[in-house]
């Protein structure tokens, strides 16, 4: 995609005036860069005319594939370091939580967003424009369309709630991260463009997750009298990406024969099996469940035959385990159990919060309140404001919100984006000119399926680091699914 000029190594050549170029311009931008940091301390905004500048020297010499490089290398920094927004580790101080400053912060533009924003840019002043024709071919402009759909319609439900009093604060807040799923869509259409590099995108996510549970559990052993009285482990967001970096260890485990690729992946398993059973997050065993009753249903026929024996007896496995597990507070079965509230003990903070949100639903059910509004306790709630002051202004069923605040409109837009998403992912499960793709297609559909149960009850679009995967996987699953189609029609 990048075409990158070669330079002369002699003395005198271009090589050498374009290193005096740079320090030339090094200077000025050393200088900014100070000036911001007077004044705004501590802010990582300071350091962006310094990594404008090292993006600009040195972007080129990544070679061929730059793009790519770049992109797998900014995942991996991201998923290393903490997201300072949701308190990791609780009051448990790490180094990987003080380089969060730099990417993850809770209002304003974040360096996370600045790099977004300026990468996106840059894929598209520098793509040549014959891939820019292959991209209308492969149906870039219908994908972009349906990523906004959700942007769209929550604009004009902050439009309408600054009519009817709301503040634009609030409103702002409310739809912070919305404009970031077109933008991941688009990149990770443009960068993730063969199957090789997705699965090597798979591939670093997990080894990151790894090393983020082995952080987890080191933090817990050296911590266990804190972690005995505090609520989780880690984020609660961390449990969508490890559960999709079982899967794919398993299936590593069960691919390769050797011993040592299989003890390799059987620790890389049970680390982070243990880390997630400390991180304690039901929305995510549920998504879990949801997703392997999906996987039977979207399997084509020859599998189905061909693993039916296996699946028969995986099923009557878990039947088994989950009925002897019931009572225990372990296992498949106290799970199964803890997605239940017990009613012996009241309406939970859920259940409240829930009533109150379709209590403001039934007063505008065409409208919605409009964004910049925050929604009335009609049930009172135990008081949360002390550790999470914007409760009633971001609930943390993000589906009813959407239907509290943005109306009908933007909760029909956010059903019809996780439809494409599921629609997608399944069309390279089931559909049968979809060889070599379907293992990709399974772990899309592990992780939308993630992404889907938080933002039904644990503020999913609240979180930068799932709107990025949501973005990057469903732009390169249907890229991957539009040039398999158009193959196939050309044979």
């Amino acid at each position: 995609m990048l075409g990158v000029r070669k330079f002369s190594e002699t003395a005198g050549g271009p090589s050498s005036r374009n290193l005096s170029i740079s320090m030339a311009i090094l200077l000025p931008v050393v200088i900014l860069s100070a000036l911001l940091f007077a004044a705004m301390p501590s802010e990582p905004y300071a350091l962006l005319p310094l990594i404008g500048f090292t993006v600009w020297r040195f972007f080129p010499q990544l070679g061929a594939n730059a793009d790519q490089k770049f992109l797998l290398g900014f995942l991996v920094v991201c998923f290393l370091i903490d997201d300072i927004s949701y308190g990791p580790w609780g009051a448990i101080d790490s180094v990987t939580e003080a380089a969060g400053q730099l990417l993850f912060r809770s209002f304003g533009i974040n360096g996370m967003e600045a790099c977004l924003i300026a990468f996106t840019f840059f894929i598209a002043i520098t793509t040549r424009k014959e891939d820019k024709r292959q991209w209308n071919k492969l149906k870039l402009p219908q994908l972009l369309l349906i990523a906004s759909v959700i942007l769209i319609p929550a604009l004009l439900a902050a439009l309408w709630g600054m009519v009817t009093g709301g503040t634009l604060t609030t409103a702002l807040i409310q739809i912070r991260y919305l404009y970031l799923m077109p933008l991941w869509v688009f990149v990770g259409f443009a960068v993730i463009r063969d199957k090789s590099y997705f699965e090597r995108i798979f591939f670093w996510l997990t080894v990151t997750v790894v090393l983020k549970s082995i952080q987890a559990l080191f933090i817990w052993v050296t911590n266990r009298a804190y972690f005995a009285q505090y609520e989780y482990l880690y984020e609660h967001f961390f449990s969508a990406y490890a559960t999709t970096s079982v899967f794919l260890m398993a299936y590593y485990f069960y691919k390769h024969k050797a011993l040592h690729m299989r003890l390799l992946n059987g620790f890389g398993i049970v680390v982070t099996v243990a880390a997630l059973a400390l991180n304690d997050r039901r929305t995510s065993y549920a998504a879990v469940i949801f997703a392997l009753i999906s996987l039977l249903f979207l399997l084509p026929p020859a599998l189905h035959q061909r693993y039916r024996r296996m699946l028969i007896v995986f099923g009557l496995c878990f039947a088994t385990f989950s009925v002897v597990t019931w009572p225990l507070p372990i296992g498949t079965g106290a799970v199964i159990r803890s997605l239940q509230d017990d009613p012996t003990k009241g309406p939970s903070y859920r259940d409240l919060e829930n009533g109150n949100i379709m209590r403001e639903v039934s007063r505008n059910p065409l409208t919605g309140m409009g964004y910049g509004h925050e929604f009335d306790e009609f049930y009172p709630m135990p008081s949360v404001a002390a550790v999470y002051p914007r409760y009633k202004m971001i609930p943390h069923n993000v589906f009813l919100a959407t239907w509290c605040y943005g109306g009908p409109l933007t909760m029909a837009g956010l059903s019809l984006y996780f439809i494409f998403l599921f629609s997608t992912a399944g069309r390279l499960v089931s559909a049968e000119g979809m060889q070599g793709l379907r293992f990709v297609g399974v772990l899309c559909l592990v992780y939308f399926m993630q992404y889907f149960s938080y933002v039904f009850g644990d503020l999913g679009l609240q979180v930068n680091r799932l709107e990025l995967l949501g973005g990057l996987f469903i732009g390169a699953a249907f890229r991957l699914l539009s040039q398999r189609q158009l193959e196939n029609r050309l044979w």
